[in-house]
Protein backbone atom coordinates (compact mmCIF):
# COMPACT_ATOMS: atom_id res chain seq x y z
CA UNK A 1 0.00 0.00 0.00
CA UNK A 2 2.91 2.36 0.65
CA UNK A 3 4.56 1.61 -2.68
CA UNK A 4 5.02 4.64 -4.92
CA UNK A 5 2.77 4.83 -7.97
CA UNK A 6 4.57 4.58 -11.29
CA UNK A 7 4.25 7.68 -13.49
CA UNK A 8 2.16 7.10 -16.60
CA UNK A 9 3.02 8.90 -19.81
CA UNK A 10 0.23 9.79 -22.23
CA UNK A 11 -0.02 11.37 -25.66
CA UNK A 12 -3.33 13.02 -24.76
CA UNK A 13 -3.26 16.75 -25.46
CA UNK A 14 -4.74 19.42 -23.22
CA UNK A 15 -7.55 19.96 -25.74
CA UNK A 16 -8.47 16.25 -25.71
CA UNK A 17 -8.34 16.19 -21.92
CA UNK A 18 -10.64 19.20 -21.64
CA UNK A 19 -13.12 17.71 -24.13
CA UNK A 20 -13.13 14.39 -22.25
CA UNK A 21 -13.81 16.16 -18.94
CA UNK A 22 -16.62 18.22 -20.48
CA UNK A 23 -18.19 15.06 -21.93
CA UNK A 24 -18.04 13.47 -18.48
CA UNK A 25 -19.67 16.58 -17.01
CA UNK A 26 -22.51 16.71 -19.56
CA UNK A 27 -23.12 13.08 -20.52
CA UNK A 28 -23.38 11.76 -16.97
CA UNK A 29 -25.13 14.88 -15.61
CA UNK A 30 -22.40 15.42 -13.01
CA UNK A 31 -23.12 18.53 -10.94
CA UNK A 32 -20.60 21.35 -10.77
CA UNK A 33 -19.89 20.70 -7.08
CA UNK A 34 -19.19 17.00 -7.67
CA UNK A 35 -17.17 17.85 -10.76
CA UNK A 36 -14.97 20.25 -8.78
CA UNK A 37 -14.24 17.47 -6.29
CA UNK A 38 -13.33 15.07 -9.12
CA UNK A 39 -11.03 17.63 -10.71
CA UNK A 40 -9.25 18.21 -7.41
CA UNK A 41 -8.92 14.44 -6.97
CA UNK A 42 -7.43 14.05 -10.45
CA UNK A 43 -5.09 16.97 -9.79
CA UNK A 44 -3.73 15.35 -6.60
CA UNK A 45 -3.49 11.80 -8.00
CA UNK A 46 -1.89 12.48 -11.39
CA UNK A 47 1.90 12.64 -10.86
CA UNK A 48 4.25 15.29 -12.14
CA UNK A 49 3.34 18.36 -14.14
CA UNK A 50 -0.17 18.23 -15.62
CA UNK A 51 -2.78 20.54 -17.07
CA UNK A 52 -5.89 19.39 -15.21
CA UNK A 53 -8.03 22.48 -14.42
CA UNK A 54 -8.83 22.90 -10.71
CA UNK A 55 -12.54 23.72 -11.21
CA UNK A 56 -15.40 23.61 -13.70
CA UNK A 57 -15.18 27.39 -14.05
CA UNK A 58 -11.55 27.21 -15.18
CA UNK A 59 -12.40 24.20 -17.36
CA UNK A 60 -14.98 26.22 -19.28
CA UNK A 61 -12.60 29.15 -19.64
CA UNK A 62 -9.90 26.89 -21.09
CA UNK A 63 -12.35 25.34 -23.58
CA UNK A 64 -13.77 28.79 -24.43
CA UNK A 65 -17.28 27.45 -23.86
CA UNK A 66 -19.65 30.44 -24.17
CA UNK A 67 -22.15 31.16 -21.45
CA UNK A 68 -25.79 30.75 -22.43
CA UNK A 69 -26.29 34.46 -21.79
CA UNK A 70 -24.08 35.11 -24.81
CA UNK A 71 -26.91 33.96 -27.07
CA UNK A 72 -29.80 35.64 -25.26
CA UNK A 73 -31.85 38.16 -27.24
CA UNK A 74 -34.84 40.24 -26.16
CA UNK A 75 -38.03 40.79 -28.15
CA UNK A 76 -41.61 41.89 -27.59
CA UNK A 77 -44.31 39.38 -28.47
CA UNK A 78 -47.14 40.70 -26.31
CA UNK A 79 -50.71 39.94 -27.30
CA UNK A 80 -51.81 42.25 -30.11
CA UNK A 81 -48.27 43.51 -30.74
CA UNK A 82 -46.78 43.07 -34.24
CA UNK A 83 -43.45 42.27 -32.59
CA UNK A 84 -40.21 44.11 -31.92
CA UNK A 85 -36.54 43.06 -31.66
CA UNK A 86 -34.39 45.02 -29.18
CA UNK A 87 -30.75 45.91 -29.64
CA UNK A 88 -28.38 43.73 -27.62
CA UNK A 89 -26.91 45.10 -24.39
CA UNK A 90 -23.26 44.56 -23.33
CA UNK A 91 -24.11 42.37 -20.32
CA UNK A 92 -26.82 41.75 -17.75
CA UNK A 93 -25.31 44.31 -15.37
CA UNK A 94 -26.71 47.03 -17.64
CA UNK A 95 -30.28 45.72 -17.46
CA UNK A 96 -31.07 47.75 -14.38
CA UNK A 97 -30.12 50.95 -16.21
CA UNK A 98 -32.64 50.22 -18.97
CA UNK A 99 -35.79 49.50 -16.95
CA UNK A 100 -37.57 52.33 -18.75
CA UNK A 101 -37.21 50.74 -22.20
CA UNK A 102 -40.57 49.93 -23.78
CA UNK A 103 -41.80 48.37 -27.00
CA UNK A 104 -42.39 51.15 -29.57
CA UNK A 105 -45.53 49.38 -30.81
CA UNK A 106 -47.44 48.37 -27.68
CA UNK A 107 -45.55 50.00 -24.78
CA UNK A 108 -44.74 46.73 -22.99
CA UNK A 109 -41.67 46.93 -20.72
CA UNK A 110 -38.51 45.27 -21.97
CA UNK A 111 -37.59 44.22 -18.42
CA UNK A 112 -39.52 43.29 -15.32
CA UNK A 113 -38.49 43.13 -11.66
CA UNK A 114 -39.31 39.90 -9.81
CA UNK A 115 -38.74 38.93 -6.18
CA UNK A 116 -36.60 35.86 -5.68
CA UNK A 117 -35.16 34.75 -2.33
CA UNK A 118 -35.84 38.14 -0.81
CA UNK A 119 -33.97 39.93 -3.59
CA UNK A 120 -35.17 41.99 -6.54
CA UNK A 121 -34.08 40.39 -9.81
CA UNK A 122 -34.26 42.14 -13.19
CA UNK A 123 -35.43 39.79 -15.95
CA UNK A 124 -36.30 40.33 -19.63
CA UNK A 125 -40.02 40.06 -20.34
CA UNK A 126 -39.65 38.09 -23.59
CA UNK A 127 -36.19 36.49 -23.88
CA UNK A 128 -35.01 33.77 -26.24
CA UNK A 129 -31.69 32.24 -27.21
CA UNK A 130 -30.43 32.82 -30.74
CA UNK A 131 -27.29 30.93 -31.70
CA UNK A 132 -27.05 32.46 -35.16
CA UNK A 133 -27.32 31.02 -38.65
CA UNK A 134 -23.68 31.33 -39.68
CA UNK A 135 -22.35 30.03 -36.36
CA UNK A 136 -24.71 27.04 -36.35
CA UNK A 137 -24.26 26.11 -40.02
CA UNK A 138 -20.49 26.44 -39.78
CA UNK A 139 -20.42 23.62 -37.24
CA UNK A 140 -21.76 21.21 -39.88
CA UNK A 141 -18.46 21.27 -41.75
CA UNK A 142 -16.62 19.78 -38.78
CA UNK A 143 -18.29 16.44 -39.60
CA UNK A 144 -16.52 14.48 -42.37
CA UNK A 145 -19.68 12.53 -43.29
CA UNK A 146 -21.58 15.74 -43.95
CA UNK A 147 -18.72 17.16 -46.02
CA UNK A 148 -18.63 13.99 -48.10
CA UNK A 149 -22.39 13.81 -48.75
CA UNK A 150 -23.21 17.50 -49.17
CA UNK A 151 -24.00 18.37 -52.75
CA UNK A 152 -23.77 14.75 -53.91
CA UNK A 153 -27.40 13.67 -53.42
CA UNK A 154 -29.58 16.20 -55.20
CA UNK A 155 -33.03 15.60 -56.73
CA UNK A 156 -33.16 12.17 -55.11
CA UNK A 157 -36.66 11.18 -54.05
CA UNK A 158 -37.66 8.75 -51.30
CA UNK A 159 -37.81 5.83 -53.75
CA UNK A 160 -37.78 4.96 -57.41
CA UNK A 161 -41.60 4.88 -57.49
CA UNK A 162 -42.18 7.59 -54.91
CA UNK A 163 -42.89 11.27 -55.19
CA UNK A 164 -40.47 13.91 -53.98
CA UNK A 165 -40.91 17.54 -53.07
CA UNK A 166 -37.52 18.16 -54.72
CA UNK A 167 -39.21 17.46 -58.07
CA UNK A 168 -42.20 19.72 -57.42
CA UNK A 169 -43.20 23.24 -58.38
CA UNK A 170 -41.45 24.90 -55.45
CA UNK A 171 -38.05 23.52 -56.42
CA UNK A 172 -38.68 24.33 -60.08
CA UNK A 173 -39.41 27.92 -59.05
CA UNK A 174 -36.20 28.02 -56.99
CA UNK A 175 -34.10 26.80 -59.94
CA UNK A 176 -35.66 29.44 -62.14
CA UNK A 177 -35.10 32.31 -59.69
CA UNK A 178 -31.69 31.08 -58.52
CA UNK A 179 -29.89 29.15 -61.30
CA UNK A 180 -26.77 29.03 -59.11
CA UNK A 181 -28.52 26.47 -56.88
CA UNK A 182 -27.22 23.78 -59.25
CA UNK A 183 -23.63 24.57 -58.29
CA UNK A 184 -21.82 22.63 -55.59
CA UNK A 185 -21.16 25.78 -53.57
CA UNK A 186 -24.94 26.24 -53.09
CA UNK A 187 -27.18 24.09 -50.88
CA UNK A 188 -30.89 24.08 -50.14
CA UNK A 189 -31.85 24.57 -46.50
CA UNK A 190 -35.13 23.68 -44.81
CA UNK A 191 -36.25 25.27 -41.55
CA UNK A 192 -37.93 23.16 -38.88
CA UNK A 193 -40.14 24.57 -36.12
CA UNK A 194 -41.92 22.76 -33.33
CA UNK A 195 -42.81 22.93 -29.65
CA UNK A 196 -42.25 20.18 -27.12
CA UNK A 197 -43.02 19.65 -23.43
CA UNK A 198 -39.84 18.69 -21.54
CA UNK A 199 -41.30 19.04 -18.04
CA UNK A 200 -45.09 18.76 -18.21
CA UNK A 201 -47.86 19.01 -20.77
CA UNK A 202 -48.66 22.61 -19.83
CA UNK A 203 -45.07 23.86 -20.37
CA UNK A 204 -43.93 24.23 -23.99
CA UNK A 205 -40.51 25.16 -25.35
CA UNK A 206 -40.04 26.15 -28.99
CA UNK A 207 -37.11 25.08 -31.14
CA UNK A 208 -36.19 26.55 -34.52
CA UNK A 209 -33.78 24.35 -36.42
CA UNK A 210 -32.67 23.61 -39.95
CA UNK A 211 -31.35 20.84 -42.11
CA UNK A 212 -29.35 20.83 -45.31
CA UNK A 213 -31.32 19.07 -48.06
CA UNK A 214 -28.68 17.96 -50.55
CA UNK A 215 -27.48 14.92 -48.62
CA UNK A 216 -28.65 11.34 -49.00
CA UNK A 217 -32.45 11.21 -48.57
CA UNK A 218 -32.39 8.62 -45.79
CA UNK A 219 -29.99 10.83 -43.81
CA UNK A 220 -32.09 14.01 -43.83
CA UNK A 221 -32.94 13.60 -40.17
CA UNK A 222 -29.43 12.69 -39.01
CA UNK A 223 -27.78 14.97 -36.50
CA UNK A 224 -24.72 15.71 -38.65
CA UNK A 225 -26.86 17.58 -41.17
CA UNK A 226 -29.17 19.28 -38.67
CA UNK A 227 -28.61 22.41 -36.60
CA UNK A 228 -30.50 24.44 -33.99
CA UNK A 229 -30.79 28.16 -34.63
CA UNK A 230 -32.82 29.35 -31.64
CA UNK A 231 -34.65 28.18 -28.53
CA UNK A 232 -37.80 29.92 -27.28
CA UNK A 233 -38.41 29.32 -23.56
CA UNK A 234 -41.86 28.62 -22.15
CA UNK A 235 -44.12 28.22 -20.46
CA UNK A 236 -46.35 28.83 -23.50
CA UNK A 237 -46.13 29.62 -27.19
CA UNK A 238 -45.65 33.33 -27.99
CA UNK A 239 -48.43 35.43 -29.43
CA UNK A 240 -46.41 36.00 -32.60
CA UNK A 241 -43.30 34.32 -33.97
CA UNK A 242 -42.28 37.25 -36.17
CA UNK A 243 -39.78 38.92 -33.76
CA UNK A 244 -38.21 35.56 -32.90
CA UNK A 245 -37.69 34.75 -36.58
CA UNK A 246 -36.60 38.20 -37.76
CA UNK A 247 -32.85 37.88 -36.85
CA UNK A 248 -32.71 34.43 -38.45
CA UNK A 249 -34.47 35.50 -41.65
CA UNK A 250 -32.20 38.54 -41.95
CA UNK A 251 -29.08 36.42 -41.58
CA UNK A 252 -30.31 33.68 -43.94
CA UNK A 253 -31.11 36.30 -46.59
CA UNK A 254 -27.56 37.62 -46.40
CA UNK A 255 -26.05 34.10 -46.51
CA UNK A 256 -28.12 33.15 -49.56
CA UNK A 257 -26.90 36.19 -51.48
CA UNK A 258 -23.34 36.64 -50.18
CA UNK A 259 -22.45 33.24 -48.72
CA UNK A 260 -20.09 32.31 -45.89
CA UNK A 261 -16.50 31.04 -45.83
CA UNK A 262 -16.26 27.38 -44.81
CA UNK A 263 -13.48 24.80 -44.74
CA UNK A 264 -13.75 21.06 -45.34
CA UNK A 265 -10.58 19.77 -43.65
CA UNK A 266 -11.23 16.16 -44.67
CA UNK A 267 -11.48 17.04 -48.38
CA UNK A 268 -9.44 20.18 -48.98
CA UNK A 269 -7.22 22.68 -47.23
CA UNK A 270 -8.70 25.56 -49.21
CA UNK A 271 -11.79 27.39 -47.89
CA UNK A 272 -14.67 28.14 -50.25
CA UNK A 273 -17.73 30.38 -50.31
CA UNK A 274 -20.87 28.41 -49.41
CA UNK A 275 -24.42 29.70 -50.05
CA UNK A 276 -27.20 28.04 -48.00
CA UNK A 277 -30.55 28.92 -49.62
CA UNK A 278 -33.64 28.53 -47.45
CA UNK A 279 -36.58 27.34 -49.55
CA UNK A 280 -39.07 25.59 -47.21
CA UNK A 281 -40.32 25.33 -43.64
CA UNK A 282 -41.35 22.00 -42.12
CA UNK A 283 -43.90 22.24 -39.31
CA UNK A 284 -47.24 20.91 -38.17
CA UNK A 285 -50.41 22.97 -38.59
CA UNK A 286 -50.22 24.96 -35.31
CA UNK A 287 -46.54 25.79 -35.77
CA UNK A 288 -46.82 26.83 -39.40
CA UNK A 289 -49.85 29.01 -38.61
CA UNK A 290 -47.73 30.78 -35.99
CA UNK A 291 -44.72 31.15 -38.28
CA UNK A 292 -46.80 32.43 -41.21
CA UNK A 293 -48.49 34.91 -38.83
CA UNK A 294 -51.94 33.58 -39.70
CA UNK A 295 -55.06 33.28 -37.58
CA UNK A 296 -54.78 30.28 -35.26
CA UNK A 297 -55.75 26.65 -35.64
CA UNK A 298 -59.47 25.82 -35.68
CA UNK A 299 -60.69 23.58 -32.87
CA UNK A 300 -63.93 22.33 -34.43
CA UNK A 301 -65.44 22.03 -37.86
CA UNK A 302 -62.25 22.53 -39.84
CA UNK A 303 -59.47 20.29 -41.05
CA UNK A 304 -55.77 21.10 -40.88
CA UNK A 305 -55.79 22.45 -44.44
CA UNK A 306 -58.56 25.00 -44.07
CA UNK A 307 -57.26 26.12 -40.68
CA UNK A 308 -54.10 27.21 -42.49
CA UNK A 309 -55.67 28.51 -45.70
CA UNK A 310 -58.75 30.01 -44.10
CA UNK A 311 -60.27 33.07 -42.52
CA UNK A 312 -61.77 33.58 -39.09
CA UNK A 313 -65.53 34.14 -38.90
CA UNK A 314 -67.70 34.65 -35.86
CA UNK A 315 -70.30 32.22 -34.58
CA UNK A 316 -72.38 31.28 -37.62
CA UNK A 317 -75.33 28.90 -37.61
CA UNK A 318 -74.40 28.05 -34.03
CA UNK A 319 -71.31 26.20 -35.27
CA UNK A 320 -68.88 28.23 -33.19
CA UNK A 321 -66.17 30.60 -34.32
CA UNK A 322 -63.54 28.85 -36.40
CA UNK A 323 -61.25 29.24 -39.35
CA UNK A 324 -63.12 28.31 -42.54
CA UNK A 325 -62.40 28.05 -46.22
CA UNK A 326 -61.77 31.22 -48.19
CA UNK A 327 -64.58 30.12 -50.49
CA UNK A 328 -67.29 29.98 -47.81
CA UNK A 329 -69.26 32.99 -46.62
CA UNK A 330 -70.90 30.94 -43.86
CA UNK A 331 -69.54 28.15 -41.74
CA UNK A 332 -70.03 24.66 -43.14
CA UNK A 333 -69.55 21.76 -40.71
CA UNK A 334 -67.07 19.05 -41.63
CA UNK A 335 -69.80 16.38 -41.81
CA UNK A 336 -71.81 18.30 -44.41
CA UNK A 337 -68.93 18.82 -46.83
CA UNK A 338 -67.38 15.41 -46.28
CA UNK A 339 -69.43 13.71 -49.04
CA UNK A 340 -69.06 16.60 -51.45
CA UNK A 341 -66.30 17.57 -53.80
CA UNK A 342 -66.24 20.95 -52.09
CA UNK A 343 -63.92 19.33 -49.56
CA UNK A 344 -61.31 18.80 -52.27
CA UNK A 345 -60.16 22.40 -52.57
CA UNK A 346 -56.65 23.47 -53.50
CA UNK A 347 -54.75 26.68 -54.07
CA UNK A 348 -55.66 26.73 -57.76
CA UNK A 349 -59.41 26.52 -57.14
CA UNK A 350 -59.28 29.17 -54.43
CA UNK A 351 -56.93 31.28 -56.56
CA UNK A 352 -54.66 31.89 -53.58
CA UNK A 353 -51.87 33.49 -55.55
CA UNK A 354 -48.41 34.53 -54.47
CA UNK A 355 -49.61 38.13 -54.54
CA UNK A 356 -52.38 37.28 -52.06
CA UNK A 357 -49.89 35.53 -49.79
CA UNK A 358 -47.70 38.63 -49.64
CA UNK A 359 -50.32 41.37 -49.74
CA UNK A 360 -52.68 40.18 -47.01
CA UNK A 361 -50.03 40.36 -44.31
CA UNK A 362 -48.86 43.78 -45.44
CA UNK A 363 -52.43 45.09 -45.50
CA UNK A 364 -53.07 43.99 -41.92
CA UNK A 365 -49.71 45.36 -40.73
CA UNK A 366 -50.43 48.71 -42.41
CA UNK A 367 -53.89 48.86 -40.84
CA UNK A 368 -52.51 48.28 -37.34
CA UNK A 369 -49.74 50.84 -37.91
CA UNK A 370 -52.33 53.40 -38.99
CA UNK A 371 -54.43 52.68 -35.91
CA UNK A 372 -51.41 53.06 -33.62
CA UNK A 373 -50.45 56.37 -35.23
CA UNK A 374 -53.94 57.88 -35.13
CA UNK A 375 -54.92 56.49 -31.74
CA UNK A 376 -58.55 56.21 -32.86
CA UNK A 377 -60.57 53.25 -31.64
CA UNK A 378 -62.42 53.08 -34.96
CA UNK A 379 -59.14 52.50 -36.85
CA UNK A 380 -58.18 49.75 -34.41
CA UNK A 381 -61.57 48.11 -34.90
CA UNK A 382 -61.14 48.22 -38.67
CA UNK A 383 -57.70 46.61 -38.36
CA UNK A 384 -59.10 43.82 -36.18
CA UNK A 385 -61.92 43.17 -38.66
CA UNK A 386 -59.41 43.11 -41.53
CA UNK A 387 -57.31 40.58 -39.60
CA UNK A 388 -60.28 38.22 -39.28
CA UNK A 389 -61.39 38.72 -42.87
CA UNK A 390 -57.95 38.06 -44.38
CA UNK A 391 -56.92 35.43 -41.85
CA UNK A 392 -53.58 37.13 -41.21
CA UNK A 393 -52.20 38.81 -38.09
CA UNK A 394 -49.61 40.85 -39.94
CA UNK A 395 -46.51 40.66 -42.09
CA UNK A 396 -45.24 37.25 -43.15
CA UNK A 397 -41.59 37.47 -42.14
CA UNK A 398 -40.52 34.89 -44.75
CA UNK A 399 -41.49 37.28 -47.54
CA UNK A 400 -38.04 38.87 -46.95
CA UNK A 401 -36.22 35.69 -48.00
CA UNK A 402 -34.88 35.74 -51.56
CA UNK A 403 -36.10 33.22 -54.18
CA UNK A 404 -39.02 32.09 -51.96
CA UNK A 405 -42.56 31.38 -53.17
CA UNK A 406 -44.72 31.62 -50.05
CA UNK A 407 -47.62 29.53 -51.34
CA UNK A 408 -45.26 26.52 -51.48
CA UNK A 409 -42.99 27.47 -48.58
CA UNK A 410 -44.89 25.86 -45.69
CA UNK A 411 -44.70 22.07 -45.83
CA UNK A 412 -46.23 19.46 -43.54
CA UNK A 413 -44.16 16.36 -42.72
CA UNK A 414 -46.08 13.18 -43.52
CA UNK A 415 -45.60 11.88 -39.98
CA UNK A 416 -47.29 14.99 -38.60
CA UNK A 417 -50.15 14.59 -41.06
CA UNK A 418 -50.69 11.02 -39.88
CA UNK A 419 -50.53 11.94 -36.21
CA UNK A 420 -53.05 14.72 -36.61
CA UNK A 421 -55.53 12.60 -38.56
CA UNK A 422 -55.13 14.34 -41.90
CA UNK A 423 -54.46 11.10 -43.78
CA UNK A 424 -58.01 9.90 -43.12
CA UNK A 425 -59.22 12.61 -45.49
CA UNK A 426 -56.89 11.32 -48.23
CA UNK A 427 -58.16 7.77 -47.69
CA UNK A 428 -61.77 8.91 -47.75
CA UNK A 429 -61.15 10.85 -50.95
CA UNK A 430 -59.68 7.76 -52.61
CA UNK A 431 -62.81 5.79 -51.82
CA UNK A 432 -65.05 8.67 -52.86
CA UNK A 433 -63.37 8.91 -56.26
CA UNK A 434 -64.08 5.21 -56.80
CA UNK A 435 -67.73 5.64 -55.85
CA UNK A 436 -67.52 4.05 -52.41
CA UNK A 437 -68.96 5.64 -49.31
CA UNK A 438 -66.48 6.67 -46.58
CA UNK A 439 -68.39 4.51 -44.10
CA UNK A 440 -67.25 1.46 -46.09
CA UNK A 441 -64.96 0.60 -43.18
CA UNK A 442 -68.03 -0.26 -41.11
CA UNK A 443 -69.47 -2.71 -43.63
CA UNK A 444 -66.46 -4.83 -44.58
CA UNK A 445 -63.81 -6.57 -42.56
CA UNK A 446 -60.45 -4.94 -42.00
CA UNK A 447 -58.29 -7.30 -44.15
CA UNK A 448 -60.54 -6.70 -47.16
CA UNK A 449 -60.48 -2.95 -46.53
CA UNK A 450 -56.69 -2.97 -46.42
CA UNK A 451 -56.49 -5.02 -49.64
CA UNK A 452 -58.83 -2.66 -51.50
CA UNK A 453 -57.01 0.35 -50.12
CA UNK A 454 -53.59 -0.96 -51.15
CA UNK A 455 -54.84 -1.74 -54.66
CA UNK A 456 -56.13 1.80 -55.10
CA UNK A 457 -53.03 3.33 -53.55
CA UNK A 458 -50.79 1.34 -55.91
CA UNK A 459 -51.65 3.76 -58.71
CA UNK A 460 -51.12 6.88 -56.60
CA UNK A 461 -47.88 8.80 -55.99
CA UNK A 462 -46.47 7.40 -52.77
CA UNK A 463 -44.71 9.23 -49.97
CA UNK A 464 -42.39 7.01 -47.95
CA UNK A 465 -43.06 8.11 -44.39
CA UNK A 466 -40.15 6.30 -42.87
CA UNK A 467 -37.75 7.70 -45.45
CA UNK A 468 -38.47 11.10 -43.92
CA UNK A 469 -40.02 12.43 -47.13
CA UNK A 470 -42.21 15.47 -46.79
CA UNK A 471 -45.19 16.43 -48.92
CA UNK A 472 -47.13 19.59 -49.38
CA UNK A 473 -50.44 18.93 -47.66
CA UNK A 474 -52.26 21.48 -49.81
CA UNK A 475 -51.08 19.73 -52.98
CA UNK A 476 -52.43 16.42 -51.73
CA UNK A 477 -55.80 17.94 -51.00
CA UNK A 478 -55.78 19.57 -54.42
CA UNK A 479 -55.01 16.26 -56.14
CA UNK A 480 -57.29 14.00 -54.19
Amino acid sequence: MNAEQQPVRSDVSTRELVIALLELHVTHHVGSGVMDVLLQLFSRVVPGVHFIPPSVHILRQISETPNHMTFQRHVCSASGCPGHVYESLPDRHTWGDNLDQRCPHCGTNRFRVVQMGGRSIVEPTFPFHYIGAEAALGELFTNPTFCKERGQKRDVGPGSNGSSMYKGEAMAHLRKECPEIKRKDHSTLELMVDWFQPFKTSYSIGVVGGRVSDVEARNHGKSYGTVIFSIIPGPSQPGTMTPYLRPLVSELSDLAMNGMDVLQPELSSQPFRWHPVCWALLADSPARSKCANLVGLARNGACAWCSFEGVYISNTDRLGGAVRFFGYDTGVPQTLRFNSERMLVGDERLEVSERVWRDRGRRVATAYATAAESGRHSDLKQAQLLEKRLGSKGENIFSHLPFVRLKDFFLVPVAHAMLYGVVKHFVAAIFLKQGAHPTISNSINEPLLMRVLMERLSNRPKAQVFDRAEVNEERLFSEY
